[in-house]
C-alpha cells in the first residue's frame, strides 16, 4: 500500500490512503485513482477489507505532484530490492 508516503499531500480520509495499491498510480497522468476504502472494524491487520465507497462521488482520480510521483518510485525500488520484510 501506497497511502503512508501520501498523508501529507492530498486530502482523501485515511480509510481511501490506507486502500491505495501500486496499481491506483498513473505516472503519466500524475495522478492517483481512489477507488476503495479500507475496511477493518476490529482493528486486526490480517482481516481486513478493500471496499468501494459509500458514494460514486468518492470515486476519483488525484492529480499529484510530480515530486510526490519520484518519491512513490524511488520507494519502490527500495522495496523491491530489501524484499518483503520492508515497510
Amino acid at each position: 500500500m501506497i497511502g503512508k508516503l501520501t498523508l501529507s499531500n492530498f486530502g482523501p480520509l485515511p480509510k481511501y490512503q490506507a486502500a491505495l495499491k501500486w496499481d491506483d498510480l498513473d505516472e503519466e497522468k500524475g495522478s492517483l485513482l481512489v477507488t476503495k476504502t479500507l475496511y477493518n472494524p476490529n482493528n486486526n491487520i490480517n482481516k481486513y477489507q478493500l471496499l468501494t465507497p459509500k458514494t460514486s462521488g468518492s470515486i476519483r482520480a488525484i492529480r499529484i505532484h510530480e515530486r510526490l510521483i519520484k518519491m512513490l518510485k524511488r520507494h519502490a525500488e527500495i522495496k523491491l530490492q530489501k524484499g518483503p520484510l520492508y515497510r
